[in-house]
């Protein structure tokens, strides 16, 4: 640039004398600007402020007086021409000179001398931000936003009254100020997330999030804000009751674990314990690189001995408040530190001193007293929820009342469908909360035959659920039954168009099933909601005979009934059913009712019901042609050898191998160390097992069925053996 060049631009940028003086004259008398002379020598003035004037039309001539002489005023005030202003010298113009055209002179400002780039924010503060929108940026601009958010927040479920309107357009105009833009298409998550963080109040804060709920849905952004201000928890070490340092170490190994966010949680509750303790017994230690073998067995035999509220300035009440912790509650104590020191030592921030599998080993007596125990609902409530839930009618349903205008109830469809997921999938709530788009679906089973029994099956439709990733193992189908295919169903086609939302588990982006207004189902729904409407509605009580009822154990409930029904799953079935990876976790929600463990045993014992011992006499000294074996009958004595394949055992003809028990008691007393008295088993049919038990009918069926069946002879049998037959070998 030239020197010539930069002497204009800064001449540009202050006022000539005779521009002075115009100015003084034509703001001494109303008539000023009406001379030729005069507009002509203010026109580089004022010429921004006519066109803006001009564009935008409708202004009277009194409000265009004001106007111009409200800029006039200001340029004598400052000596500079508007071009040259600043935000803060703007806002000092309209303070002093604006009164009737305040909202004027900030459009002129933005439209005709470009200060809306370097607008501030907080830029007149007591100016309403909608009036300022709309005077920046024009009232079609704004309106043209509010109807873009609204038929989003349309589509999505939210219902747009005339009082949300107004408090969302609002929020629009303010969000364009903050923005400095006519469009919120510019609006980013960092910029977004930047405004929220400038919200006044929470009020405030649930427009903005009504708002990005829509930005997402238009695919402005990625995602929603929260309309919760995070809470500022008070992590002092004096209100935890520990050191600096050790919190301070317990801090940093929960910002770097990758366990799961909620594992963490309750690890670093169980690490303030251990740190309350160490304070109270041991301040000499504070932190973990202090800690011995010796230290870690104290701590070990602490939480044995460990009470509910131990240690607590201020513990919250508590039904068991005083009494020992349950074993549960010592292992999770155990399993927080052996992790803790587990990391600390493989990350080295510390020195391996011991090692905390054996430093913090749960005590035997404590793993004993860890038992399975599956806590199915009772039958007669469980029927009356599954009831419950196929019955819901809106009427069932919490009422939303009074002027509590940004509280709302989800749909009757989405509630039910919740709820019989809850009494029909089996499974967790979280899994219940994630399940996407699309996850159930019929599958056609073509006719088979069993290749085990030869039994034919015919082709049927088995619905499906498609779960998502757990805890455990990855993405699975399982069978479900067809209420709940029918209740996902009927959502799933009243569903509004909702964006993709990123799953808490995966990261990735998916269409989540139960997701009403741009955000999915709360945490807790179940447990806060679901069950207490399904409770109330059914007249029950919060608990059953195995305490109170909540979202896991209807998974305990559905895999016990079908391991336990007439034609019931095997436990591997169960077990892949639940999702599980190893049985020892579905062993937690198997449990063996009375009924079926008395069927079992019914079944057991009718394998011994057709077993009968028989005593035998043999002979150490047998003669030729003398029995060997002599079975005792009663009334008398059987020579047979087969005896115990006899069809006539039990109900002896006379034939040649009997003897009458008078005949052979003289030989048994003048011989008695000849013979050996031994027993014999027998397999008995059910005749037999029925004449012997003394049945009359079942005797006389036995003779009759014996009629035309001749008895044994002794010229056939010669060569058999006392182990032929159905029998078994004599036993001492």
């Amino acid at each position: 640039m030239t020197e010539t060049a930069k002497v204009l631009a800064v001449g540009t940028e202050q006022l000539t004398d005779m521009e002075r003086e115009l100015l003084a004259l034509a703001t001494r008398t109303p008539t000023g600007l009406k001379t030729r002379s005069t507009r002509q020598g203010l026109a580089r003035l004022l010429g921004p402020v006519l066109r803006v004037i001009e564009e935008r039309g409708g202004v009277s001539s009194c409000l265009r007086h004001h106007i111009l002489h409200a800029i006039m005023r200001g340029m004598l005030m400052l000596d500079t021409p508007p071009r040259a202003w600043s935000v803060e010298e703007w806002g000092a113009v309209r303070k002093v000179h604006g009164h009737e055209c305040r909202f004027w002179l900030i459009a002129i400002a933005a439209h005709g001398y470009g200060v809306l780039p370097g607008l501030d924010y907080n830029y007149d503060g007591d100016t309403p931000r909608l009036h300022l929108a709309r005077a920046v940026f024009g009232r079609e601009v704004v309106e043209a936003e509010v109807v873009r958010i609204r038929s989003s927040l349309t589509r999505m479920g939210f219902v747009t009254g005339q009082t949300r309107v107004g408090l969302l357009r609002y929020c629009i105009a303010d969000l364009l100020l903050f923005h400095s833009s006519p469009s919120l298409d510019v609006i980013t998550d960092a910029s977004l997330s930047g405004y929220t963080d400038h919200a006044p109040s929470r009020a405030a804060r649930r427009l903005v999030s009504t708002v990005s709920a829509a930005l997402v849905e238009m695919g402005v952004v990625t995602r929603r804000v929260s309309y919760f201000r995070p809470r500022e928890r008070e992590t002092h070490w004096k209100r935890l009751g520990v050191t600096e340092e050790w919190l301070g170490w317990c801090k940093r190994w929960q910002d770097t674990s990758p366990v799961a966010e909620r594992t963490r949680r309750t690890a670093f509750g169980d690490l303030m314990s251990a740190g309350r303790w160490l304070k109270r017994d041991h301040p000499e230690v504070t932190s973990p690189a202090q800690w011995t073998l010796d230290l870690a067995l104290g701590f070990v035999r602490f939480v044995d001995g460990m009470r509910v509220g131990e240690l607590l300035a201020a513990p919250r009440p508590n039904l068991r408040m005083g009494q020992p912790l349950t074993p549960n509650s010592k292992a999770s104590i155990c399993s927080a530190l052996r992790c803790f020191f587990h990391d600390l030592q493989q990350w080295d921030w510390i020195e391996a001193r011991f090692s905390p599998h054996r430093g913090f080993a749960l005590p035997r007596q404590v793993q004993r007293s860890r038992r399975h125990n599956p806590r199915p609902i009772d039958d007669g409530f469980w029927l009356k929820l599954r009831t419950a839930s196929l019955s819901l009618r809106q009427e069932d349903l919490p009422q939303v009342g009074g002027r509590a205008f940004w509280r709302y109830s989800y749909p009757l469809e989405l509630v039910q469908a919740l709820a019989v997921a809850w009494t029909f999938s089996g499974c967790r709530s979280d899994e219940i909360e994630r399940l996407e788009l699309g996850c159930a679906y019929v599958e056609h089973v073509p006719a088979q035959s069993d290749p085990v029994t030869g039994e034919s099956v015919p082709a049927f439709d088995q619905p499906m659920l498609r779960v998502p990733v757990n805890k455990t193992q990855g993405e699975f189908v399982k069978p479900i039954e067809r209420p709940l295919l029918d209740a996902i169903t009927a959502w799933a086609r009243l569903r509004p168009v909702q964006p993709a939302l990123q799953d808490s588990t995966t990261g990735r982006m998916v269409h989540q099933l139960f997701c009403y207004r741009g955000r999915r189902v709360g945490h807790g729904i179940l447990n806060y909601a679901i069950i207490p409407i399904l409770l109330h509605k059914a007249g029950l009580p919060d608990a059953d005979s195995r305490g109170p009822i909540t979202s896991h154990r209807a998974r305990a409930t559905l895999a016990t009934k079908l391991y336990n029904g007439a034609s019931g799953l095997a436990p591997l079935e169960v077990m892949n059913w639940l999702g599980h990876t190893h049985f020892s976790s579905t062993q937690y929600y198997l449990a063996l009712t009375p009924v079926r463990l008395m069927t079992a045993f019914h079944k057991g014992a009718k394998l011994t019901e057709n077993l009968r011992m028989v005593s035998v006499m043999v002979d150490n000294k047998p003669g030729p042609g003398d029995a060997v074996f002599r079975y005792d009958l009663g009334h008398g004595l059987c020579t047979n050898p087969a005896y115990a394949a006899c069809a006539h055992r039990m109900a002896c003809a006379k034939c040649d191998f009997y003897e009458p028990a008078e005949s052979f008691a003289r030989t048994l007393a003048q011989q008695a160390d000849r013979y050996v008295r031994m027993l014999q088993q027998l397999d008995l049919t059910e005749d037999e097992r029925a004449a012997a038990t003394g049945d009359a009918e079942a005797v006389g069926r036995l003779l009759a069925r014996l009629t035309d069946q001749p008895t044994p002879d002794r010229a056939d049998t010669s060569s058999v053996t006392p182990h032929a037959g159905r029998g078994g070998q004599p036993t001492a």
